[in-house]
């Protein structure tokens, strides 16, 4: 019998499965900027997630550091920000090409919302232009016109709300295919470089 242990990585702990009706009225009711930050926020927890259930899943060392996992996602470690997750994603082949690109997009709008020095605001033209490019990825919408909640919304909006949510469940699709291929696969070895 091996003496290696599993290895539980704990950032930030986990994300639900699914957004709630009352997630959805969070990002609708928010201000254009509350709204673009939050749904930031939590791809940029979904991203947390696809990494830890990866690494949980290949780091095999006893001797790794409790304070390993934090020192990863702090706000300076190598997996702090949203940017370098994104491309770390995507290098590693975690994400797709597409998912990628639609997440850089998002992290462009959300550096937008966050330093604009102009109130910022889905009928803005330099916004809906930078959000109009969400329509690149019709395969990530995931229509919300059924919710009585997103009745009347701006159109920049609303195309905004269903690329976020059609990659917040590509996220978690792609943690729960993470936790397949390990609950389906013999014990392996710790990943090597």
């Amino acid at each position: 019998m091996s003496n290696k242990r599993k290895v539980r990585l704990k950032p930030r702990g986990r994300i639900s499965q699914n957004l709630k009706p009352a997630q959805l009225d969070s990002l609708v009711k928010e201000s254009d900027t509350g709204c673009v930050l939050l749904a930031a926020a939590l791809l940029d927890d979904c991203l947390t997630a696809v990494y830890t259930e990866f690494m949980e899943a290949n780091i095999t060392d006893p001797e790794l550091p409790k304070d390993f996992a934090a020192a990863l996602f702090n706000e300076r470690g190598p997996l702090g920000g949203f940017s370098a997750k994104t491309q770390i994603a995507y290098a590693s082949g975690l994400v797709s090409r597409d998912v990628f690109n639609a997440l850089n997009l998002f992290r462009k709008v959300r550096n937008e919302a966050a330093h604009a020095t102009f109130e910022f605001a889905f009928d803005d033209t330099g916004v809906k232009r930078m959000v109009n490019h969400f329509t690149a990825w019709p395969h990530f919408r995931f229509p919300l016109d059924s919710y009585p909640v997103t009745k009347g919304l701006p159109a920049t909006k609303l195309v905004f709300l269903e690329t976020f949510y059609g990659l917040f469940y590509v996220m978690q699709s792609k943690t729960q295919n993470i936790l397949t291929k390990i609950v389906n696969s013999p014990e392996r070895p710790p990943m090597t470089f």
